[in-house]
């Protein structure tokens, strides 16, 4: 998948051909509607245009669409898995909680470790890990994995997941040495 994108990279910015996946979906905005966040993204298909290519799509392993990996708050800053609705004719998230009345907050594979972020495009572009809230986080995370007081992969079946944009080749190569 990594050679895939790379070469969606390559043809759309260097060979300037247009129509080319080259950027994953990112976070642009949030809407309060009552007890649920709707979220807008950039990089996607127009509205109305949902089987576009450039849409999103999340299914679970047993093909039915289940998108995870989300998480929201409330003003008390406290995070809970959240249930994810799609508004497939504009491209849009809701994103909700029975135990979030009052919702402020929404993070996507906002952790260490997010096995269940699944969210990507027909493309198969993974939508980017984001947060809404500017909330400060706990330093002490990282350091407690690297200090082995918590576990980071635990087996080759997991991925660790990640942003490359503004990485280099070169960059890559090191991190998977890493």
């Amino acid at each position: 998948q990594v050679g895939q994108r790379l070469a969606y990279l390559a043809l759309a910015r260097d060979y300037k051909i247009e129509g080319v996946p080259a950027a994953c979906p990112t976070y642009k905005s949030m809407e309060k509607d009552g007890s649920t966040l709707v979220l807008s993204f950039n990089n996607l298909s127009a509205p109305y245009a949902f089987n576009d290519p450039n849409s999103f799509v999340g299914f679970g392993p047993d093909n039915t669409l289940r998108m995870a990996g989300f998480e929201i708050a409330g003003e008390d800053g406290v995070f809970y898995p959240a249930t994810v609705r799609m508004k497939w004719w504009q491209n849009m998230i809701m994103v909700s909680s029975e135990q979030v009345p009052e919702p402020v907050a929404v993070r996507y594979a906002f952790k260490n470790y997010c096995p269940e972020a699944n969210v990507k495009t027909n493309y198969d572009l993974p939508l980017a890990p984001f947060r809404t809230d500017n909330w400060e986080i706990p330093a002490e995370e990282i350091g407690e994995i690297i200090a082995g007081k918590k576990p980071g992969r635990e087996s080759d079946g997991e991925f660790c997941y990640y942003k490359p944009v503004g990485m280099g080749v070169l960059d890559l190569a090191i991190a998977v040495r890493v």
